[in-house]
């Protein structure tokens, strides 16, 4: 692979970058697991309503059309044993 000295410098900074940021978000993962914890442990939801939630949730912030999503399902559920 031919990579010249400025664009490896760039390479091992990005790299740093997502250290410096996967040593920050490491706190909110544990946080995001703690949550669970609770959230089962206290009865509120089981194990598989606080994955559905959270599945939701993704789709919401990703902006997923249900849609055309549940028209994609249809199309490869045939496929599925």
């Amino acid at each position: 692979m031919n990579i010249d000295k400025d664009k490896r410098d760039k390479i091992e900074k990005l790299v740093k970058s997502f250290r410096e940021l996967d040593a920050c978000i490491l706190p909110y993962q544990e946080q995001k697991k703690e949550l669970r914890t609770d959230y089962v442990e206290n009865g509120w939801l089981t194990k598989d309503e606080f994955s559905q939630v959270k599945r939701a949730y993704n789709a919401l912030k990703r902006n997923i059309d249900l849609d055309e999503l549940k028209e994609w399902v249809e199309v490869a559920k045939p496929s599925m044993p």
